[in-house]
């Protein structure tokens, strides 16, 4: 099933399938939440069949304690009926400073959420949320660490200590 709200990437290792769903919904669109949540749920539930799941991305949907918000709004509780329904759980920060969308004038919030399945608990550590690091936007970049048991990735490249030449789009 097909969401024009999310995009899934699957990584294959020698002993199992990694399937990563990137989201995002927009804030002024109930029924688009309603919908791709429906579609997130029915996608996992035939993953995590054949690997592990992780679902990460910005839903705008406030969330109140379970991930440290100071709101709690709809579409928090329909995030919240789902991860429920389906078996999913929620990262919560362990920082102080962990709002993930900051504007001057719009305040802060925590719209972006990262969901794993609950027998993976264990594999999910060092969530962290790098305030100084925006990359343009008024969200923050998000990063964590998902340690899979055993995994060896295929056609694993060496990467160059070295980083590529800039190359300016006036140059191509």
């Amino acid at each position: 099933q097909k969401s024009k709200n999310i995009i899934w990437l699957q990584i294959l290792t020698k002993k199992t399938s990694l399937f990563i769903a990137v989201i995002y919904c927009s804030p002024n669109n109930t029924t688009d939440l309603e919908n791709t949540l429906l579609n997130l749920q029915t996608n996992y539930s035939d993953l995590k069949m054949s690997g592990k799941v992780i679902a990460v991305g910005d839903l705008n949907g406030r969330m109140g304690k379970i991930t440290g918000d100071s709101v709690f709004g709809p579409r928090g509780t329909l995030i919240q009926k789902m991860c429920k329904d389906s078996g999913l759980r929620i990262i919560k920060s362990k920082q102080d400073v962990k709002w993930t969308f900051h504007h001057k004038n719009k305040g802060k919030s925590i719209p972006d959420i990262v969901m794993y399945n609950q027998r993976d608990r264990h594999t999910i550590s060092h969530y962290n949320v790098h305030q100084n690091c925006s990359l343009g936007s008024d969200h923050r970049l998000i990063t964590f660490k998902w340690k899979i048991a055993g995994v060896e990735f295929l056609n694993a490249v060496e990467w160059d200590t070295q980083p590529p030449p800039r190359v300016f789009w006036d140059d191509a």
